[in-house]
């Protein structure tokens, strides 16, 4: 028996991203950006819906393909900013969760589960493959659309 859903009008994520300016039957509406949020051992990740889409798709794969198959990126990580200058994160994390907040405050945010880079530390231990994770400050730019997400509400 399948239980019954407690917020049945609740409607997927591609179904709430038009948002109307002006109720009052007019045509002019914003597009919100929807981005998919995982948090493990104290690291934020983020990822825009394309992306998210992607990972989705490389969990279907067969296990003998993910083992031959990139996992998607970019994906965004974030830590609170006491441990951004701490040799685990400096230069490997995009930003601080306060500087993430920012750049979401006009998205809708989803929870979900997928990969967190620099989440286990593997990094610092001489596992190199964690590092074709690393984005920049830029590289969020045209992902969050930044320059928007700071101008004063």
């Amino acid at each position: 028996m399948t239980p019954k859903d407690p917020n049945p009008g609740l409607k997927e994520p591609e179904q709430w991203t038009r948002i109307p300016l002006i109720p009052s039957g007019t045509e002019r509406s914003i597009m919100v950006k929807v981005f998919y949020k995982c948090i493990n051992n104290g690291v934020v990740a983020i990822v825009d819906e394309a992306i998210y889409n992607l990972i989705e798709e490389y969990g279907r794969l067969p296990e003998n393909l993910r083992a031959v198959t990139l996992y998607p990126t970019p994906i965004f990580t974030f830590v609170e900013a006491d441990f951004l200058d701490h040799t685990t994160y400096h230069g490997y994390v995009t930003g601080s969760t306060e500087l993430m907040d920012a750049l979401l405050r006009n998205a809708i945010v989803v929870e979900r589960n997928f990969y967190v880079p620099f989440s286990n530390c593997s990094h610092i231990n001489g596992d190199t493959a964690e590092l074709r994770y690393r984005t920049t400050l830029d590289d969020a730019v045209g992902a969050f659309g930044l320059l928007e997400a700071l101008l004063p509400v």
